[in-house]
């Protein structure tokens, strides 16, 4: 498993797409939201805090995952069963992929 870091974080929240409407896939519409405001020292902010949002649900995930192993058998919770999927999840990943190509571009 790849480690989690702020920096990779910050790269899954601008630039990955989930199939599963998660807490993770929100964060990256509300930053596709942000993303398209005009530069300024607010949509920074914005970002940086929306970064660390990644962050500490990544570390969340990556708890959880730890859990379901260590408590093999443990059907409390819903394992992920009430997860709805996302229907454009690819049109969203070629869109947030098209949009960091761009950005290196400029």
């Amino acid at each position: 498993m790849t480690e989690v870091t702020r920096e990779w974080a910050k790269m899954s929240l601008i630039t990955w797409a989930c199939k599963w409407e998660s807490i993770c896939e929100k964060l990256r519409t509300i930053y596709d939201r942000i993303y398209e405001l005009p530069e300024s020292d607010f949509k920074q902010e914005l970002t940086e805090l929306l970064t660390d949002a990644m962050f500490m649900g990544k570390k969340m995930e990556e708890r959880l995952q730890y859990y379901k192993v260590v408590y093999e058998g443990d059907t409390t919770g819903h394992a992920g069963a009430n997860l709805k999927p996302i229907p454009d999840y690819e049109e969203r990943w070629t869109k947030r992929q098209a949009r960091v190509n761009q950005d290196a571009a400029d």
